[in-house]
């Protein structure tokens, strides 16, 4: 989806519906850890762009 000038383009005829999200980047490997310790384990933070094609978000509500 991104060229090289970094210009997201999407393609004639899709419908996107788009969020800002808080990504949380996991600084290593982890499972099944104690809700106190969690943040030991958290990186940062980043801005996530959430984009989904308005016809697959519509089928994946209608078939839950």
């Amino acid at each position: 989806m991104y060229s090289e000038n970094n210009i997201l383009q999407i393609p004639k005829g899709f419908e996107v519906h788009e969020e800002v999200e808080l990504g949380v980047i996991i600084k290593q490997k982890c499972k099944k850890i104690p809700e106190s310790q969690s943040l030991q384990y958290v990186g940062g933070y980043c801005l996530a762009l959430d984009l989904t094609e308005v016809r697959l978000m519509v089928g994946i509500i209608f078939y839950r």
